[in-house]
């Protein structure tokens, strides 16, 4: 019952991650009719077993069923705040504006080249991404040469038409085993924008990491699961940062994420179970 209910995204409390020993995903039941099992008595007790409540991890799905779902789970309460410092803005991703000469039968450099000597000095690199020499000279001539130069180091890696400056956005992402905060940057002045907060979806599959890294164990699909819920969970919150701010996903350039070990294995898909035993690597 606990998968199917995960399966429909309604989730319950489980921190066990469905190894039925905490007693925490009870569900109320009418319509069961098999008796409950020994560990049920023992976790919830005749009171509330009497009241038809079970456990949603150690029963399955045999007839339909009506099932209710105590919401008494209690708000979730991220810290978002803490002592601040001043610090130089140096940010990885920097833009600049330019308005380029055009192009004529006395000035034949090409629109790379032109973009990269009109870089105040940067020593721009032409070590260029295909796919944005594909675009450059549409940009160029649709703009009027007048264009901001996005570079990541020395290297090009965006030119977008007319002044965009004022449009560079980073977000700083804390990937608690329990809370998410994340937060909006304004890259030009460092100022934070905004904050967004939520419980960790991943507790679905455990309450701490080695529940979740148990979980990832014994089931063939957990691993793509753990990873795909908490990017869902990102991509909301930046969705909700755009909405709010009035400004596009592609105006966020830079995206900094920190958590532990497991968690920071789980974002990018990678296999934790080392971690779980000694000597515990990563």
């Amino acid at each position: 019952l606990r998968e199917l209910l995960k399966a429909h995204s309604i989730n319950i409390d489980s921190p066990c991650g469905g190894l039925g020993t905490c007693g925490k995903c009870k569900v109320r039941i009418t319509g069961m009719n098999e008796p409950p099992l020994e560990r049920e008595y023992r976790l919830l007790g005749k009171e509330a077993l009497d009241k038809g409540y079970r456990l949603a991890c150690l029963n399955y799905v045999n007839s339909d069923l009506q099932i209710y779902i105590d919401d008494d789970m209690g708000e979730i309460v991220a810290a978002t705040e803490s002592i601040n410092k001043e610090i130089s803005i140096n940010p990885l991703v920097k833009k600049e504006y330019v308005v380029l000469t055009k192009p004529d039968l006395n000035d034949q450099k090409s629109d790379l080249e032109r973009l990269l000597a009109a870089g105040k000095g940067y020593g721009l690199s032409n070590d260029t991404p295909l796919e944005f020499l594909k675009d450059i000279s549409s940009v160029l001539r649709e703009s009027q040469y007048k264009v901001t130069i996005v570079r990541t180091g020395d290297r090009v890696t965006e030119v977008e038409p007319g002044d965009t400056t004022g449009r560079l956005y980073g977000i700083a992402v804390d990937i608690g085993t329990t809370t998410i905060a994340g937060y909006l940057l304004d890259l030009n002045t460092g100022k934070k924008l905004d904050v967004y907060s939520c419980s960790n979806p991943q507790k679905v599959y455990g309450a701490d990491v080695i529940s979740r890294i148990f979980h990832t164990i014994t089931q063939e699909t957990a691993l793509d699961e753990l990873q795909k819920i908490i990017i869902k969970c990102i991509n909301e919150m930046i969705d909700c940062f755009t909405k709010n701010n009035g400004i596009s996903c592609k105006d966020i350039y830079e995206a900094v994420f920190v958590g532990n070990t497991t968690m920071l294995h789980f974002l990018l898909g990678l296999h934790a179970k080392n971690i779980a035993s000694s000597p515990f690597i990563p």
